[in-house]
Formats: C-alpha cells, structure tokens, sequence
C-alpha cells in the first residue's frame, strides 16, 4: 500500500496565486496610508498671539503717563512789612503812651506827642513839651528804648521799685518810624541808666532827670 505525499504547487499556477497575494498586501498598504485615519507623529503646535487678555486693546501698559489736572495757583496780596510804626501818613516827631507802675500798681496812661518841625508837645503828660525836647535829644544820640545787653556788666544798686511801660512811634534819628514797646525799672545801674536817659519822659516818675 503506497503513501501519498503533500507536494508544494509550482508551475504558472504558483506565480498567479504569488501575484495577488502582492496586489493585496499593497493595496492595503495604501489605504493605511491615504485614508481619513489618524496620523502619528508630533502635533502642529498651536499658533501664538501677542495679544493681552487684560489689554484687549493691545495698548501699551505701564504707568499712567496722562498729566494730571492741577490746582489753579493762589496768587496772595503781599503780607505788609512787620514792624510798620503807627504814625499818621506824614509822621511828624512821636506819639507814645507811658504807664507807670509801683507797689501799688499801674497808674492811669499817660499820653505824649511831639512834633520834631515845630517844636510843639501835647498830651497829659505832666512834663510835656520838656519831655518832647529830652526824647528829640536821647532820639538823635541813639536808641533810648534798646533793652540793657545780656553780657552788661551792671552795678548792683537799687533805685526804687518804679516801672515803666512806653509804647507807641517815634522817628528816629534817620527820620524813619519805629515802633516802640519798652519797659523801664530802677533794679540796677543799667536799668537806672536807661530811665535817665529818658529826661523828662520818665523824670516825674521815679526817676533822676
């Protein structure tokens, strides 16, 4: 009994079958490659903008460079000069108000004008127009109102527990006015001084002419 081999085809048969066998491995091939299906590879990145979500604008950032509106500027009269003397508009020599003071206290104001051109004095004052001539005399020497210096060396004497309070306007020796707020005591030499230097202004009251 004889054993029937398997036998491989060949001949023209073996080639046809080999030929579509290639057909169809490469049509498939092709359709992997240019169907509709998903492609591999990396992803087309996404295009970038410049533009900020906070500046739809697209305007520059940064800090306001717009001028801001100011204020109108004040223009202010001019303060008048401190220090102004109150003489009439064409002051003449003085116009001053002595107080005397004690123990007892103050004594009524006592009022004193002089007039330089004409030699002329009115007011209460006891002593008038000698006090007028004794403040022209002291005025045209110096300043007979100016405080005793911090650094004067002053006996120490006493004459008497009398003050003085002048105040008021006088012309000084350049013929320009100038206030006048003094105070006058008989505490020491210098103080003493000071109310001699007044003449008559003070003499009456208290102290030596």
């Amino acid at each position: 009994m004889r054993t029937r081999r398997g036998r491989t085809p060949t001949g023209p048969r073996a080639a046809i079958g080999l030929l579509v066998a290639t057909a169809l491995l490469a049509g498939c091939g092709q359709a992997g490659t240019d169907g509709a299906g998903p492609t591999t590879g990396a992803a087309a990145a996404p295009a970038q903008t410049t533009e900020d979500p906070m500046n739809p604008d697209d305007s520059p950032t940064g800090p306001d460079t717009t001028p801001e509106a100011t204020e109108p500027e004040l223009l202010l009269p001019p303060s008048p000069p401190v220090g102004a003397a109150e003489l009439p508009v064409d002051p003449v020599g003085a116009e001053l108000t002595v107080v005397v003071g004690g123990p007892d206290g103050d004594q009524p104001p006592v009022t004193l004008s002089c007039d330089w051109a004409t030699g002329t004095a009115t007011g209460s004052h006891p002593q008038a127009q000698q006090a007028c001539a004794d403040l022209l005399a002291a005025v045209t020497a110096g300043n007979p109102f100016a405080p005793v210096a911090p650094d004067a060396m002053c006996t120490q004497q006493y004459g008497g527990d009398a003050t003085a309070e002048i105040t008021g306007a006088v012309l000084d020796a350049e013929g320009g006015p100038v206030d006048v707020a003094a105070t006058f005591a008989l505490t020491d030499g210098c103080q003493i001084s000071r109310w001699q230097a007044m003449g008559a202004v003070l003499g009456p009251f208290g102290g030596a002419a």
